[in-house]
């Protein structure tokens, strides 16, 4: 686990929940997403971006243009799944972010995503650019050049 901690410098943790797993008994493949998405967002709440505030404003309301997701091993119930946010590239009206989920205590790999958000215009449609604010607190925080 060393080698992902290093990697990222946003670890949030879930436990899951009675609901997140299938008839397997394993955490449903898409509740991964989910477990990415709210990670996202106390990632943006840790740099002071609140995410409710800026898509009532609609200063900031991103949709997710792309997911990818690899899947390594499997979180059971009650499991602690420590997730890891990075963005990777800050555009003018997208954000790329890679996530990483680990089992909490061995660190053993659970699964991996690429996020792509874009700031979405509703009235329009289409993107729209990111507030500069924003925009500079991701990339300060991960020492990203705009």
């Amino acid at each position: 686990m060393t080698d992902l901690r290093q990697e990222f410098r946003f670890w949030y943790p879930l436990q899951v929940r009675y609901r997140d797993v299938d008839r397997q008994d394993i955490v449903y493949f898409a509740v991964y997403l989910e477990f990415f998405e709210t990670a996202l967002h106390e990632y943006y709440r840790s740099l002071g971006i609140f995410v409710a505030e800026t898509e009532r404003t609609r200063e900031f309301d991103a949709v997710f243009a792309h997911v990818e997701v690899d899947y390594a091993g499997s979180a059971r119930l009650d499991d602690v799944v420590e997730l890891g946010v990075r963005a990777e590239r800050v555009g003018t009206a997208s954000l790329t972010y890679v996530l990483q989920a680990v089992l909490a205590g061995s660190g053993a790999p659970l699964c991996r995503g690429r996020l792509v958000a874009v700031n979405f215009d509703r009235d329009t449609g289409r993107a729209k650019p990111i507030p500069d604010w924003i925009r500079r607190a991701v990339a300060g925080f991960e020492g990203l050049s705009l």
